[in-house]
């Protein structure tokens, strides 16, 4: 499916309050998310769906994990629980 009608659906579907991959627009029951292993193994978080990760550069992924990353930590209460930017970075550089 092309990025124009994933974007495209994105907009129309609602979403009930699920999350969206921040590129297409899509929520994540309509489309399928990138699991981004950090750490040990220990641990994941998806920011992008499957699509959107096959189709940008390594620069750009890291742009919307830095953002989504910025963002849980402003938004969270127990940051405690989340990854080191070190460590996110260090598996998306690695195309994990």
């Amino acid at each position: 499916m092309s990025f124009a009608l994933r974007r495209s659906l994105g907009f129309l579907l609602p979403h009930f309050g699920y999350a969206r991959c921040p590129r297409c627009r899509r929520p994540w029951y309509a489309a399928k998310r990138h699991n981004t292993w950090y750490g040990q193994g220990s641990g994941f978080c998806f920011v992008l769906c499957e699509s959107c990760w096959q189709e940008i550069s390594l620069s750009e992924r890291l742009w919307y994990y830095e953002s989504s990353w910025d963002r849980w930590m402003r938004e969270t209460r127990k940051p405690d629980n989340l990854p080191s930017w070190t460590e996110l970075k260090v598996a998306v550089l690695g195309g994990k």
